[in-house]
C-alpha cells in the first residue's frame, strides 16, 4: 500500500490505481489541512494488500461550514454565547448611539443570519449605546402644555417655574428655557421653562361706558280762556 498522504486527491487516486488498488475518495472537514489534500488512508501506507483491494482516501474539504445564527435584538453577551454555540467567534464590536434601540442590544450583524461560514470564523456586531447628547427643542413662545410635551418627546424632563408678568397675554406662555433651544444635553436631563404668571396686585384696565342721556320734549296745548292772545268776543 503506497503512501499518498499530503498528495492531491487526483495524484493519490492515480498512484493507488497504478498499484492495482481501488481508491474511494471521501471528504473530511479539517481546519489544518488544505482543501483537496489527502489527510489519511484506510488501510494506512505500508499495509500488504491483495491486488484489487479497496482503499478509502480521506481528502480535506477545509473547515466545516456552519450557519450564522440570528443575534440581532439580543444583548451583546447573548450574541457572543450564540455564536460560540454555533462554532463561530465574536469579531469586531462597534458601538453606535441609538434613540430607538436599548443600550447594549445588537443593532446589526455581519455576515447576516443564515450565511454559511467556516467554523471558527468571526461575526462582527454593531451594538447600541445611549446617545451622549441630543438637541434641546426650542419651546419659547409655546404654552406650557405644548412645551412640556415637546421636551418629553425629545427625551427631556421639563420643569416649570413661574415668572411674574403684567401682560395678561403672557400668562401660561414659556418666556425662557434653560438650556436654550438648539443646545445639546444628555437625554433625561432637566430643561427648566419659565412660564408667565400674572403678578399679584396687577389691575386690569377698567372698561368705561359713556351713556348719552335722552331728552324728552313735551308740548302742552293751551287751554281756551287762559290764552291772553285769544280775541275777545
Amino acid at each position: 500500500m503506497p503512501g499518498v498522504v499530503g498528495q492531491s486527491a487526483a495524484q493519490a487516486a492515480a498512484a493507488l490505481r497504478a498499484a492495482g488498488l481501488k481508491p474511494t475518495i471521501q471528504d473530511q472537514a479539517s481546519t489544518k489541512v488544505k482543501p483537496g489534500t489527502v489527510i489519511a488512508t484506510d488501510p494506512s501506507a505500508g499495509t500488504d494488500l491483495q491486488e484489487g483491494s479497496a482503499v478509502s482516501v480521506f481528502v480535506s474539504s477545509g473547515p466545516q461550514q456552519v450557519s450564522v445564527p440570528e443575534v440581532t435584538g439580543s444583548s451583546e453577551a447573548e450574541a457572543k454565547a450564540a455564536l460560540k454555540a454555533a462554532g463561530l467567534k465574536l469579531g469586531t464590536v462597534t458601538h453606535q448611539p441609538s434613540n430607538e434601540v436599548a443600550p447594549g442590544m445588537v443593532i446589526s450583524q455581519s455576515p447576516l443570519a443564515g450565511t454559511q461560514l467556516a467554523a471558527g470564523q468571526a461575526v462582527d456586531l454593531t451594538v447600541a449605546q445611549a446617545p451622549k447628547e441630543v438637541a434641546v427643542p426650542e419651546v419659547v413662545g409655546q404654552n406650557e402644555a405644548a412645551a412640556a410635551a415637546s421636551l418629553g418627546r425629545a427625551g427631556f424632563n421639563p420643569k416649570a417655574v413661574a415668572r411674574a408678568v403684567s401682560d395678561p397675554t403672557q400668562v401660561g406662555i414659556v418666556l425662557k428655557q434653560s438650556p436654550a433651544g438648539g443646545h445639546t444635553a444628555a437625554r433625561g436631563a432637566t430643561v427648566t421653562i419659565a412660564v408667565g404668571e400674572l403678578q399679584s396686585g396687577t389691575a386690569t384696565t377698567p372698561t368705561t361706558t359713556t351713556t348719552t342721556p335722552t331728552s324728552t320734549s313735551t308740548t302742552t296745548a293751551p287751554v281756551a280762556g287762559n290764552n291772553p292772545a285769544a280775541p275777545k268776543p
